[in-house]
């Protein structure tokens, strides 16, 4: 068995309530959190935004710690969690510097030394700390739990080290660890990674949950999902939105194209939304070109100025003021979507008319087609209508379930005829689509800092060839 947890951010409401939590349980000193958090603050007062991180040891199933203990006092138990031995450490601190994410603390004094004091606790009063726990009958603190005794000293001595142990007391009686228990908004699950039924290898699967810092990879057993987002209360079965696209009733008459550029007035340069026509068969087939507002959304991960987000229903959209125009989340994107605009430098893309949306509105291109041949609303609440008009037509629904681990569940869902499957964006992996920006950038990557350089600059004169046809196939069109 290995025991992990999902932290999902987007629940967690930065109350601090597993902080607290675990030191009332397992007796830390005031200056000493196992489970912490970090804080990170944006923008200048009244536009301030900050984002809360919960943390703590991770229990790596390669920990840096273990291995580079020279006394065995840290070690793994049944649960594959990492645990410490206080009488076998030396107090070197070697499992501190090769911790990579700085959750092991050291105890310059016993734990509880405050307990000893017999001053009293104000100027000229009459009781002291080491009297107020001598009234209680105490040895080590009035509110000392005895229960963490299974797995380590209730006083730690001097010159140890000390760190969370996933309240390894706890999950041993078969009860959650304090953190899990206290939080308010029930953020934190935990399990067995190694059950792929549990909920935790679901949640893990659902939302491509990662650690905190991946690139380690060593085996890190706290998995982190979704967005903070402070001061929003989130559903917990919250309504995603998705467009339906009918391929069976599309004409090609590209009206939509024509009401997504008016509403969103898009420069000549910028297309966001292009249908394309394939002959199959000796029949016309239409395909819709645009974001597909992935559950796993590449571009939105591998974003470096933070410039992409995701709106309450699900669209992931660019926020042109904060976009560098690197275009990362091309090379990202494994459907090839996002287009480099020369003219303003920044990357571009359909944000599903997110706008609309949230006026309780119909993106412009599902208002404008002729045919009916795009829906919107919510994906749970068209999911069965969408089912049925499959199996009685004998087509299939792209994007409605998960595609795969890579992308997951689609914002943009078509349903089409087989004949169409594997076709254009159509396709089951949509990784192994052809990009020469990507094939390009693999090819960097293997050659170090040179290729690294050829690439940066292969990339935007890439970009800006693609501008550049984009714009040319407009101007054709007209």
């Amino acid at each position: 068995m290995r025991y992990g947890m999902v932290i999902d951010t987007q629940k967690c409401v930065g109350c601090a309530g597993c902080i607290f939590a675990c030191k009332t349980e397992n007796n830390t000193e005031p200056d000493k959190n196992w489970c912490d958090k970090i804080i990170t603050t944006t923008g200048q007062y009244p536009n301030v935004k900050f984002e809360y991180t919960s943390t703590m040891c991770n229990h790596c199933s390669d920990a840096p710690c273990i291995a580079n203990c020279p006394k065995g006092a840290l070690y793994k138990d049944e649960n594959d969690l990492t645990l410490f031995d206080s009488e076998k450490c030396i107090g070197c601190k070697s499992c501190m510097s090769h911790c990579p994410y700085n959750v092991i603390h050291f105890n310059e004094e016993a734990t509880g030394k405050a307990w000893d004091n017999n001053q009293p606790l104000l100027p000229q009063g009459l009781f002291s700390a080491a009297a107020m726990r001598e009234t209680t009958g105490e040895t080590y603190s009035p509110f000392g739990n005895p229960e963490t005794e299974s797995v380590y000293p209730l006083r730690r001595p001097k010159r140890t080290i000390e760190k969370c142990t996933f309240c390894a007391h706890r999950v041993k009686a078969g009860v959650n660890p304090a953190c899990v228990d206290a939080c308010p908004s029930g953020a934190r699950v935990v399990g067995d990674l190694d059950d792929a039924n549990s909920e935790v290898s679901q949640l893990i699967k659902k939302y491509n949950a990662k650690p905190l810092n991946p690139d380690l990879n060593i085996g890190e057993k706290v998995f982190y999902i979704r967005d903070y987002i402070p001061i929003t209360m989130v559903e917990e079965d919250e309504s995603k939105d998705a467009i339906v696209f009918d391929s069976s009733l599309c004409i090609g008459c590209k009206k939509c194209e024509a009401e997504c550029r008016n509403s969103n007035q898009l420069a000549e340069n910028v297309a966001y939304l292009k249908m394309t026509t394939e002959v199959i068969d000796g029949e016309e087939h239409h395909f819709r070109n645009s974001c597909q507002h992935c559950e796993h959304a590449k571009c939105l991960e591998n974003c470096p100025s933070g410039a992409i987000s995701r709106r309450p229903g699900g669209q992931v959209v660019i926020d042109e003021e904060k976009c560098i125009g690197c275009g990362t989340c091309a090379m990202a994107c494994p459907y090839d979507i996002p287009q480099y605009n020369d003219k303003t430098a920044t990357m571009n893309k359909c944000h599903g008319c997110s706008h609309l949306t949230e006026a309780g509105l119909r993106p412009a291109c599902v208002e404008g087609c002729p045919q009916k041949a795009l829906s919107f609303g919510s994906r749970a609440d068209m999911q069965d209508r969408i089912e049925k008009k499959a199996s009685e037509n004998k087509l299939f629904a792209y994007g409605l379930e998960e595609v795969n681990s890579n992308v997951g569940e689609l914002g943009l869902i078509t349903i089409a005829s087989q004949s169409e499957a594997g076709k254009h964006l159509l396709i089951e992996d949509p990784s192994s689509t052809t990009s020469t920006l990507r094939d390009f950038a693999k090819v960097g990557a293997g050659v170090g800092v040179a290729g690294s350089i050829a690439v940066a600059a292969g990339h935007r004169v890439h970009l800006a060839k693609k501008a550049k046809e984009n714009e040319s196939e407009h101007s054709d069109a007209e």
